[in-house]
């Protein structure tokens, strides 16, 4: 089920609007088959848990050194678009949409 899913996508993100920013994020399976985890894809070395249902990914609501992070997503094709939401340990939110491609070798 998360076949679709894993592999090295390449894209950007923006929050708030901002300029978009240039970003490289991993995907790789999770114990089971519906779930995915997610590296690096605010920061280096930081990773997410994400359930995967068809063309559908959910991010939960998880901490990561003092970030809370949630979002959900969908994946056609080669194409993947991502809505997080990302709030830092002072709780100033952050609304940010992620826009990549699957990386082919």
């Amino acid at each position: 089920m998360n076949k679709k899913f894993i592999g090295t996508w390449d894209g950007t993100y923006r929050c708030n609007g901002s300029a978009p920013l240039a970003r490289t994020f991993i995907m790789q399976p999770g114990i089971a088959p519906n779930e995915v985890v997610i590296y690096d894809l605010f920061s280096q070395n930081q990773l997410m848990s994400a359930t995967v249902s068809g063309t559908d990914i959910t991010i939960p609501l998880q901490s990561n050194n003092g970030w809370d992070y949630r979002g959900y997503g969908n994946v056609e094709g080669l194409y993947i678009t991502l809505f997080l939401e990302q709030r830092d340990p002072l709780g100033n939110f952050n609304s940010c949409i992620f826009n990549a491609t699957k990386f082919q070798e």
